[in-house]
This record gives C-alpha cells, sequence and structure tokens, in this order.
C-alpha cells in the first residue's frame, strides 16, 4: 500500500473520530464551547498588567488590518498632489516655505491659495483616516486607550519590544521586525488619535 494513502487514510479517520467526538460532546449540554473569537485575548486584558504574548499576537494581526488605512490615506494625498500637477518635492518645499512664520512669504497669491485648499483637503483626508483607523481599532476589540497604552508600553519597554519583535519574526518572513517598529510610533512622537 502507498505509505501516502495510508497517512490520508490515518487522517481521515482521525478526523471522522474527532468530528463524532465533538458531535457527541456538544449534545451532552455540559460541554462548555470554546470560542474562536480572537477578540477573547482581551477579555481580562490590563495595559498596565502583564501583557500576554496572545495580546501581543493579536496587536499585529490588528496592525495590518490597520495598514490599508495608512496606505489608502497616503494614496488620496498623492492623487490630490498629481491633479494639482504638483510633485511631493514642490509641495514639501511650498510646506516649509508657507509653514516658517519667521519668514515673510513672497509666493505668488495663486500659490498661497493653492496650498491653503490643498492643506484643507490633506486636512479632511486625515480626519477621515484617523476616524477609520479608531473605528477599526475599536472593532478589534481594543478600546482606543487599550491601544495607545499598549503601542507606548511596548515602546518604552525594551522587554515588551524584544517579545513583539520575536513574535513578529516567528509570525512572517516577509517583513523583518523593523518594518513593523517603523510602522509603530517613536519615543516622543504622538499616537494621532483622539480621545
Amino acid at each position: 500500500m502507498n505509505p501516502s494513502i495510508l497517512r490520508f487514510s490515518k487522517v481521515a479517520i482521525m478526523m471522522a473520530f474527532l468530528s463524532f467526538f465533538s458531535v457527541t460532546l456538544s449534545s451532552c449540554g455540559n460541554k462548555k464551547e470554546a470560542s474562536n473569537d480572537p477578540k477573547d485575548v482581551l477579555k481580562d486584558f490590563d495595559v498596565s498588567g502583564d501583557i500576554s504574548d496572545d495580546v501581543l499576537r493579536y496587536l499585529i494581526e490588528v496592525d495590518e488590518t490597520l495598514q490599508p488605512i495608512i496606505g489608502s490615506s497616503n494614496q488620496e494625498r498623492m492623487t490630490l498632489l498629481e491633479g494639482y500637477g504638483i510633485s511631493i518635492q514642490e509641495f514639501n518645499d511650498m510646506y516649509m516655505k508657507f509653514q516658517n512664520p519667521l519668514e515673510e512669504s513672497d509666493a505668488p497669491e495663486e500659490e498661497s491659495a493653492m496650498f491653503k485648499t490643498i492643506m484643507k483637503a490633506f486636512e479632511t483626508i486625515e480626519q477621515k483616516a484617523i476616524k477609520d483607523y479608531e473605528d477599526k481599532i475599536v472593532e478589534s476589540g481594543f478600546t482606543l486607550d487599550q491601544y495607545k497604552g499598549l503601542v507606548e508600553r511596548i515602546n518604552k519597554e525594551p522587554e515588551l519590544m524584544k517579545r513583539i519583535q520575536e513574535i513578529f519574526k516567528s509570525k512572517t518572513e516577509d517583513l523583518s521586525p523593523d518594518d513593523f517598529m517603523d510602522m509603530m510610533p517613536q519615543d516622543g512622537e504622538d499616537i494621532d488619535l483622539e480621545d
């Protein structure tokens, strides 16, 4: 007999047994259902207490769901600049010119008006992204305070930083822990979440 068929047969028998066993247990009525909800790791979570590896793993999962929001808002900004025919470098130069209160700007009024319009649109894009970001965090089961507190602790406590890097490294080979940490606010950098 082919060994792979034998292996498959053993797996099929085991699966059938487990299926029968779980149906039998669930029909007894005394069985407590195990939850498959990933939010359960947050059930008794206190950001000031011990942080389990499960919570850190879940934070990584949540962070992965937040990345498209950031990417989308960045793309909206790029599309807006392209619509005005402005490169990122040109916009950065304009930003420096108009944001320095000590220098009197000699820019044409049209350029000043365009800059103000772009900044207002950027503000709208940012407000939407922040709302989407916060909604996704709350949807994940974290409160905004828990999420913010956990990120702050990771940035301040080398032990937590090391643990999340190890978890992240074991989770994926595509991204390095440094890539993940580049996404996280650094010491002294505010987390832009409205409380």
